[in-house]
């Protein structure tokens, strides 16, 4: 035995010698949809509103999750998944703000000259920051791509630019110019996550079934990783 309220949508068991309230009906059954819609008049639209708002959360949610998965490219030279969680995209936001004061610092290399931690070079399409404040030599020293690696010049040291990205696989270094590519990239993803949830949203609140609700949701294609 059931007594039922709120539009129907919420109910406890009833026996004796509860009492039913002024706002329950009570059925000695468990009533079938068409007798919740005849006993209670706003039962329909509560039962849509409720359906519209769960469907609104498992959008929400659903479009979360596939920015957190993030998108596949080979900007690095090797195809991989580039997650985009909350950290993810904090570094990444960070990563691209260093690389473009790099790519907007950068100077050639030039000797006998004072470098300070400020310092970046680009020699041979590759970025370098100074790691050890010094006097640069008299000839430009070889250059490596190593991440890590500090390169001597004189008494100052250089070593290569590079940022850590967060991938399906682990961190990954990324240089100035990945970095830059990588940052739009996510940013892509990431509107149209947002583009899709937003239409899918659109929908649902004109929808006039729960079916065309259920659908609605069923039927999102969100990005793959």
């Amino acid at each position: 035995m059931y007594a039922y309220s709120d539009n129907g949508l919420s109910f406890r068991a009833w026996d004796d010698p509860m009492t039913v309230s002024p706002d329950e009906v009570f059925f000695d059954h468990e009533p079938a949809e068409s007798e919740l819609e005849t006993m209670f008049a706003g039962y329909a639209l509560a039962k849509m509103a409720e359906a519209k708002t769960h469907a609104a959360t498992t959008l929400s949610n659903a479009c979360a999750t596939a920015i957190e998965r993030g998108f596949r490219c080979s900007v690095t030279g090797k195809t991989r998944t580039y997650t985009l969680t909350g950290t993810d995209q904090a570094n990444l936001d960070s990563a691209y703000q260093l690389a473009l004061i790099a790519e907007n610092r950068a100077t050639a290399w030039a000797a006998d000259t004072t470098q300070d931690r400020s310092a970046v070079l680009l020699a041979g399409g590759v970025y370098y920051l100074c790691t050890t404040p010094g006097i640069s030599g008299t000839t430009e020293p070889t250059w490596s791509a190593e991440y890590q690696t500090e390169i001597s010049d004189g008494t100052a040291g250089w070593s290569r630019a590079g940022y850590l990205i967060g991938t399906n696989d682990g961190t990954i270094w990324a240089s100035v110019a990945e970095v830059l590519a990588l940052w739009e990239l996510s940013k892509s993803h990431i509107a149209a996550c947002r583009t899709l949830y937003r239409a899918a949203k659109a929908a649902i609140d004109v929808a006039t079934s729960l079916a065309e609700v259920d659908s609605i949701v069923a039927t999102v294609t969100w990005p793959k990783a």
